[in-house]
């Protein structure tokens, strides 16, 4: 009984980690690095000598595939302002978000969190 509900406890636990990953947007807790990171990915996919059809910006629809649970979740990229995590709509700033910015279809993107790793890849950019 006691297993079963830890395992109860811990799956809740990384859900709620996950769902408040998703949704964070930055703040100036977060390290200054990865606000440099953003912009750098932002000012690359927004540059005209760049080809941007298969990156991931701005209002791009993408799917993704949750490498822990083996499932997949769409996703679109939009203006802090536009976030609404619930509708599948998440800010450029939030940690997920940031780390989407400039990745490519069959890539990697590998987030630790709280001693958790979580790994998804990209399956399509729309």
């Amino acid at each position: 009984m006691c297993k079963t509900l830890s395992f109860r406890l811990a799956r809740l636990m990384l859900t709620r980690v996950r769902r408040f990953y998703i949704s964070t947007r930055w703040s100036p807790t977060n390290s200054p690095t990865s606000l440099s990171e953003i912009i750098d990915s932002i000012e690359i996919a927004g540059s005209a000598n760049f080809s941007t059809m298969e990156k991931i910006t701005l209002n791009t629809r993408v799917t993704i595939l949750d490498l822990q649970e083996n499932q997949t979740c769409s996703l679109t990229l939009v203006a802090p302002p536009a976030s609404q995590p619930e509708q599948g709509c998440i800010s450029i700033l939030s940690m997920l978000g940031s780390q989407l910015m400039g990745k490519r279809e069959g890539d990697m993107v590998v987030i630790a969190f709280f001693g958790t790793t979580m790994r998804y890849r990209i399956l399509k950019v729309n």
